[in-house]
């Protein structure tokens, strides 16, 4: 079976090439990303590079790419791919950018998977929006991207999301069950000794940490609005993004300059380094398809404060390894990270409980690897020989 991944950058493309190829099953990797960024990655004879004119744009103006210009790009990316890209079994394609190379896959008897991350565009959108309105900054809707993106719901034969909220924001836009293929994700980091990380942690400061770059989709606003109420001795909190990023809310500069207890943290080359200083994981996400930074801060013991609207929630058992809450919420934030700072005992007794959860999910049946290769090898069963493309 031949099977063409379509993908605009990699994100985990290359974990789904590495599992399906792991079963016998041929993968050729259609992507923006420079071949030399990917050597050492991925057999580079695999790799097909198809630039996007928003990576021209860019590197000959240094501006970044405007909105408008998403759509066209995208279009041009996929129109290109489908004249470059060889026959396949199976058509793989990153939402919103394979629209026209599945048709032509499909017209030539493949299956149409499709990777969509997040949750169904209309609900997304939807959400954003209110909630730019609510923090005053602007949020654009490209009604092109969106009508696309529909399109490729209605041709997908399949439809890849990584956890129960994403899989129920189609399911409540009436796209049938049948057609969603719930795969988690995992996180980029192996479970370390977790000796090693306990013996790491300060024992007097209390230190919450949280990662995320989007000031609209992090929840940002939530979590620093519960930090500048608490006003708790020997407490900081440890930020990994960009700060004129979050900045770009009055609101959130504000509080971040009346607060020297919250630090932001540049770049670490191993993200273990930020999680190992941390005593609690906080992802306040109001939307989040997955969130591979919640198995990350499991992996490295850490219990974890984290959204209904945030995928990885799916790992969580509330008041076990910590603590699901829902989003827009900066009252049940405080409330949550002062049981920590009030209860040190049960910082250790949750992140052993979270270690051995994510311990448990690798090992386990259902796990990403296994759940990839089972769903290739079903569709493998599939195509009648007869209909595969000759090699």
């Amino acid at each position: 079976m031949k099977v063409n991944i379509v993908v605009g950058g990699t994100f985990h493309s290359l974990m789904w090439e590495k599992y399906i190829s792991e079963i016998g099953i041929d993968v050729k990797l259609y992507t923006s990303t420079p071949k030399f960024k990917l050597k050492g990655r991925i057999p580079l004879e695999k790799v097909t590079f198809v630039p996007k004119l928003s990576q021209i744009f860019r590197k000959v103006t240094k501006l970044d790419t405007p909105m408008y210009f998403r759509y066209l790009d995208e279009i041009i990316f996929d129109f290109i791919v489908s004249i470059v890209m060889r026959k396949c079994d199976v058509l793989h394609g990153w939402a919103s950018e394979c629209l026209i190379s599945a048709k032509k896959a499909k017209k030539n008897g493949a299956i149409f998977v499709l990777e969509r991350a997040c949750p169904h565009c209309i609900f997304q959108n939807n959400l954003l929006a209110k909630e730019a309105g609510r923090l005053n900054i602007k949020f654009g809707i490209s009604q092109q991207i969106e009508k696309r993106s529909l399109l490729e719901y209605v041709e997908a034969d399949y439809i890849i999301v990584p956890s129960t909220y994403t899989e129920n924001s189609f399911v409540n836009r009436n796209i049938l069950l049948d057609k969603i293929v719930k795969i988690p994700l995992q996180g980029k980091v192996d479970v370390p000794s977790i000796k090693k990380f306990q013996k790491s942690r300060s024992s007097d400061k209390f230190i919450v940490g949280v990662v995320g770059g989007n000031l609209l989709r992090k929840g940002f606003i939530y979590l620093l609005r519960a930090w500048d109420k608490m006003n708790i001795d020997n407490s900081y909190l440890y930020i990994k993004a960009e700060k004129n990023q979050l900045e770009k809310s009055n609101e959130i500069k504000e509080i971040i300059g009346r607060n020297d207890n919250i630090k932001f943290v540049g770049y670490v080359e191993n993200i273990n380094d930020f999680y190992q200083k941390c005593d609690i994981f906080c992802l306040p996400s109001i939307d989040e398809g997955y969130g591979m930074v919640v198995p990350e801060a499991m992996a490295n013991s850490l219990p974890v404060i984290t959204t209904t609207n945030v995928g990885a929630s799916d790992l969580i058992n509330d008041s076990v390894n910590g603590f699901i809450v829902k989003p827009f919420n900066s009252e049940i934030l405080e409330e949550k990270i002062m049981f920590f700072y009030n209860n040190r005992h049960e910082i250790e007794k949750m992140g052993v409980n979270s270690y051995f959860k994510y311990a448990d999910y690798l090992n386990s049946n259902d796990n990403c690897k296994n759940s990839i290769q089972k769903f290739y090898n079903s569709l493998n069963k599939l195509r009648p020989s007869q209909n595969k493309v000759a090699i």
